[in-house]
């Protein structure tokens, strides 16, 4: 996100040349986002920037700016909610839309995500997306997965073959798991919880119950959907069942119009 917001504002390099952004970290300057070019050319996130220009000396190198990018990200959050009202901020680079009861007005599930990730390419972002019943399996499937493992039926044998890092864990927790040699979502799976007493040994059992539904994960929207309300204002009070079914029918029609009218589900 990082180098797509530099390259769209013009402040890439001019020469094709590749451009990575780096900020310092435990007393050393680190990369921390790096344009197509640069990935191609073996340049990496968390990479010294001492050791990206020793591979690439006419690397573009340029120090991050996190508000910059947070506020990018709300920007192209506020342009998902033609999508969907329910848009939640995943930083520092990643959305989550909850297209419930929304996907059939754009031709699907499968027609949205490619809709979406077409339209954030043509603004100059480089987008990947995937739709599943949890938040977890979502952003897993997004940065990790595959057509193939997104087409599985089954939720947990989708995740199996997904590395342990697709739970979306903190450096301890993964550290934990490298030590017990579990490398991937589907060892997890098959190792007993009473692996799993340390506190990050926890926190990656909550993230895969997170992931595959068992624990319930709420989202924050970027801001409160504005309710959709219907009002008939009668002249005289309305006592039988009919009636009473009659208004109600009448204030659910003018809803549904609402709702066309917004795009929403």
């Amino acid at each position: 996100l990082s180098t797509d917001r530099l390259i769209r504002a013009g402040r890439g390099a001019s020469d094709d040349r590749p451009l990575a952004v780096y900020a310092k970290e435990n007393g050393a300057f680190q990369l921390k986002g790096v344009d197509v070019r640069a990935s191609a050319l073996g340049l990496t996130l968390a990479m010294s920037l001492a050791d990206a220009r020793a591979m690439q000396p006419k690397l573009e190198a340029i120090e991050a700016e996190p508000e910059e990018d947070a506020r990018i990200l709300d920007h192209i959050a506020a342009w998902c909610e033609r999508f969907t009202p329910v848009v939640a901020l995943d930083p520092p680079q990643g959305l989550f839309l909850n297209i419930t009861g929304c996907a059939h007005l754009f031709g699907g599930e499968k027609k949205l995500r490619a809709e979406i990730v077409a339209r954030l390419h043509a603004q100059g972002f480089g987008a990947r997306a995937a739709i599943a019943p949890t938040p977890g399996a979502a952003w897993a499937f997004a940065r990790y997965g595959t057509q193939q493992t997104q087409e599985r039926n089954d939720l947990a044998d989708a995740l199996a073959s997904l590395p342990a890092e697709a739970l979306r864990l903190d450096p301890d927790a993964a550290a934990l798991l490298r030590r017990l040699g579990l490398k991937t979502i589907g060892q997890i799976l098959k190792a007993p919880r009473s692996a799993f007493t340390a506190r990050a040994g926890e926190r990656a059992m909550l993230r895969l119950d997170q992931a595959l539904g068992r624990t319930q994960e709420a989202l924050t929207p970027r801001r409160p959907a504005p309710p959709v309300f219907a009002l008939r204002r009668l002249l005289e009070p309305i006592f039988t069942a009919d009636a009473v079914l009659q208004v109600t029918q009448d204030l659910c029609g003018d809803v549904v119009e609402k709702l066309d009218l917004r795009g929403a589900g």
